[in-house]
């Protein structure tokens, strides 16, 4: 717990942890059940104001910890449910970033650009 004396920046830290701990909590089943996980590609616009960019995170690290390969994009507009329509952000490309990651693990055999 922060002294009374901390600023609110200690207070966020504190705050911030501890959600971080609950959340792992709550989902470690789920977690435990990754290492059968195969090669996963994340994608997450940060601004996305109904699934909080922890959860891609989260959800990353996990993987990790699992030893699960990830492919990980996160963009600072696109929002949420973005899908293939145009937003006019640099998240309007991920198909691409996709049809690339299935290349390079090889589940697509495409010839390379």
């Amino acid at each position: 717990m922060p002294s009374q004396t901390s600023g609110a920046g200690d207070l966020l830290d504190v705050r911030a942890c501890v959600g971080y701990i609950v959340l792992m909590s709550a989902v470690s089943q789920y977690l435990q059940s990754l290492t059968t996980a195969t090669q996963t590609f994340i994608l997450q616009a940060w601004d996305d104001e109904v699934d909080g960019i922890q959860q891609s995170l989260i959800y990353a690290r996990a993987l990790e910890t699992a030893g699960v390969s990830a492919e990980v994009h996160l963009f600072a507009r696109g929002g949420h449910a973005f899908g293939l329509r145009p937003t006019g952000h640099p998240v309007d490309r991920w198909p691409t970033l996709v049809e690339d990651w299935l290349g390079e693990i090889e589940v697509l055999h495409m010839q390379r650009r």
